[in-house]
């Protein structure tokens, strides 16, 4: 067989053994993943209703088929569970970062990522502005969200600027304990917040040690303009924003950082992300987190790497993209991530549901999903644009079996195929599958069994 070849035709042989750098797509459908010799990005959209497997014929085998790090969401908590034991003996560090069970969680602290002022502007409109799955957070007055991110950069800065903040305390808990110092007592414009007489000292302290201004300080300077009835509302906006990490349970898990984003460019990483697909009170945390992988990963590419690209392919592998937290800025993401060997991989149930949660950016994110792949549908609508895709009549489409999908890659005619035998996947890779009646004998299997319930 011709290893230069970018798609194994489904006519081969079902044994036919998964060649190496290859985005398994299909039933002997191999798509290459070297991005310099196909002109092609290695993003993924996957399109099927839910039960359509793309879970179990995308995520899982591409999973398994272990080639570079992963970022993988994980609504349930399930794909961390079966394969942790699978990946570390494949070499792989497993992480895992929960926002549904954070006392289980990996620490992540995003304060200390800032490097320098853009960073805290950044950290601080993802703060203000995190959007979740219905839409935005955003007020009808944009003037109280411009106002608290002013607050929000000159308190960060003020945090990562001043010594006497010891570098444990340098986190999201001390922003939130710092915000209800600056309540005032009464209108006249003489009263100061306790927090003023410490931004007066690290002002001077700051001036005395870095021979510079202090930008934390100027920032508190514009906020503290505000009359008197308006700096207290701003001040309450900014509790409000704040309010769902003020838990014990999260406080822990924001204290400090267990994880360094470049190692997963660096040493193969699977890096699996628990977020829930019903509670949306995360989101904003949720959105804080990728955009913080995102960057530092791009960041390390672009200042360490030769030629921008990291050692180790990273690919984000998002299910239920639609249903968890919307990513602040995602579209720009998938559109700048090709050059630094990073990829992302989207599964939806439609474009529709795509299109409610990401509204026009949605185009640009489909537009740059080089590959797409398709499970089946209910929808008329979306019938016919597979339809389109494919050259078919609605009708074949809509009535498309069970078990078959299509897949359209840039450049190539489209291929219909079998979804990808998962099973035959898993004896291939050693590992057992038992019924949920062996579950309790299985306990002490060999730690690179995968226990599934079968239907």
């Amino acid at each position: 067989m011709n290893k230069n070849k970018e798609v194994i035709n489904p006519s081969e042989s079902k044994n036919l053994k998964v060649p190496e750098n290859v985005l398994i797509a299909g039933h002997n459908v191999y798509l290459s993943k070297d991005s310099f010799s196909t002109g092609l990005n290695n993003n993924v959209l996957v399109v099927g209703t839910s039960g359509g497997g793309k879970t179990r014929y995308f995520v899982k085998p591409n999973i398994m088929n272990a080639e570079g790090s992963f970022i993988v969401s994980d609504p349930k908590g399930n794909l961390h569970t079966q394969y942790e034991a699978y990946l570390k003996d494949k070499g792989y560090d497993v992480k895992k970062v929960s926002f549904i069970h954070p006392e289980n969680s990996l620490h992540f602290n995003p304060i200390p990522l800032c490097r320098n002022t853009q960073d805290i502007q950044k950290l601080s409109h993802a703060l203000v502005y995190g959007l979740n799955g219905n839409g935005s957070r955003r007020t009808q007055d944009p003037f109280w969200d411009e106002t608290t991110q002013i607050l929000f950069n000159a308190l960060i800065g003020y945090i990562l600027e001043n010594d006497e903040i010891k570098e444990k305390d340098k986190n999201l808990t001390t922003l939130i304990k710092l915000i209800p110092e600056l309540k005032r007592e009464n209108e006249n414009p003489r009263t100061e917040c306790p927090l003023k007489q410490r931004f007066e000292r690290h002002k001077r302290n700051y001036e005395i040690n870095k021979s510079k201004e202090s930008w934390a300080y100027r920032r508190f300077e514009e906020f503290s303009t505000a009359p008197y009835k308006t700096y207290q509302t701003i001040v309450v906006c900014s509790l409000a924003k704040l309010c769902s990490f003020d838990t014990v349970e999260l406080r822990e898990m924001l204290k400090d950082n267990d994880i360094d984003f470049t190692q997963i460019g660096i040493k193969k990483t699977a890096l699996f992300i628990e977020v829930s697909d019903s509670d949306r009170s995360m989101d904003t945390l949720v959105n804080l987190f990728y955009t913080c992988v995102m960057n530092q990963l791009c960041s390390y590419a672009d200042e360490k790497c030769k030629d921008s690209r990291l050692p180790i392919p990273v690919q984000f592998i998002l299910d239920d993209f639609a249903t968890n937290a919307r990513i602040d800025n995602f579209e720009n993401m998938i559109s700048n991530i090709r050059s630094r060997n990073i990829s992302a991989s989207i599964m939806v149930q439609s474009e529709a549901q795509l299109k409610a949660g990401y509204a026009e950016s949605a185009n640009t994110i489909i537009d740059n999903c080089n590959t797409y792949i398709f499970m089946g549908t209910n929808n008329p609508g979306m019938a016919s644009v597979i339809a389109e895709r494919a050259n078919k009549t609605a009708q074949t489409i809509i009535n498309m079996p069970v078990g078959m999908q299509w897949v359209f890659r840039r450049g190539s005619a489209p291929i219909y195929c079998k979804q990808f035998d998962y099973e035959w996947f898993c004896e291939e890779k050693g590992l057992t599958k038992v019924s949920k009646k062996q579950k309790t004998k299985s306990k002490n299997k060999e730690k690179d069994t995968i226990i599934e319930e079968v239907a």
